[in-house]
This record gives C-alpha cells, structure tokens and sequence, in this order.
C-alpha cells in the first residue's frame, strides 16, 4: 500500500507540473529601438541623429543624401525621397522627411494631424502652412517671446501641412535654418 500511495503522489506530481495554465519562460528579446529626444528619428529599426555624419546613416534607411547648395534645397520640394542635407564635412545639416514611415520625436510622422503635434507640444509656433516647434537640448522652447531666431544650439522640427495633414518634416538647427531662410 505504501508503494501505491509514493506512485499516486508522484503521478500527482507529473500531472501538475504539465498543466497547459503554468507560464512558459519569457524569451529575452531587445526592445525596439525609440525616438526619446527631438534630434532623433526612427526609419525601420534605424534610429538616426541629427549630430551623426552622414556616413553613420545606414543604408537601409534609404536617405538621398544631397550637399548643402541652394540648387539641391530646391531639389528637396520636388523629390519624394527623404533626405540629408550634408556639409562638405559630412555633417548633417538638415533633414527632409518625407515618407510616412519614419517616426520623429513626440511618435510624429507625415501622414499624421496637425493636432498630433499641437497637442504634443505646448509651444507650437504657427508660420504660415507650417508649424514650428524648438528644443534647446530636450526641452521645447516658447517661441512667443523670443527675439530672432533662437540659439546656435537649437533644433528645430518644422511641420509642413496641407489641409491639416502633415505633408513633410524638417528637423535642423538654428544655423540651418537661418541658411534655408
């Protein structure tokens, strides 16, 4: 009787540990990369900076790269692709969003509402069909006091918009964007 009794037990035992409810062991796997600071943008599992030269752009990102020229700025209005525009160091100097696939601070995207940036950030500047919002280091800027156009260690995220949608997204910096003016 003892040993049918340490059988039974055991039996009991098994069949508990085999029950379909008991969690499995969490895989570990990398989070995803995300876009935490106004200078960043995520393409894919690509996530790029602003302060990258261009050659630490992946190529899988898919970015026209184009020098820094007036001509090529105005080559940006009429290309589909999203672009750098880059220094004859290599230094980013801008760059032109213009897929819906890449995600921009705040999780923005072309594609979005405008009010997805109106309600992300506090001082969203209104300049025509464009939005502008500024960051000095990782913290948005009040643009409706300041005189000129801001510190040389500013970015900027430029929204552009048609009927409420975003059509493209611009992030540089104050230099830049004095240059672009």
């Amino acid at each position: 009787m003892k040993k049918l009794m340490i059988l039974f037990t055991a039996f009991l035992f098994l069949l508990s540990g085999c029950q379909k409810d008991s969690p499995e062991p969490q895989k570990d796997s990398p989070e995803s990369p995300k876009v935490e600071h106004p200078y960043q943008l995520l393409k894919g599992e690509d996530l790029i900076s602003y302060y990258y030269s261009a050659d630490d752009i992946p190529d899988s990102a898919g970015f026209l790269r184009l020098e820094n020229t007036m001509e090529n700025i105005s080559k940006i209005q009429k290309t589909e692709e999203d672009c750098v525009i880059v220094n004859e160091k290599e230094e980013i100097r801008s760059v032109m969003i213009k897929s819906g696939d890449v995600v921009t601070y705040g999780e923005i995207s072309v594609g979005d509402s405008i009010e997805k940036v109106t309600d992300s950030f506090q001082h969203a500047l209104q300049k025509g069909d464009a939005y502008e919002v500024a960051f000095k280091k990782d913290e948005e800027v009040d643009l409706s006091g300041q005189a000129g156009d801001g510190n040389n260690d500013w970015i900027w995220i430029i929204y552009y918009v048609q009927d409420s949608k975003i059509t493209m997204i611009q992030i540089a910096d104050t230099n830049f964007m004095q240059f672009f003016k």
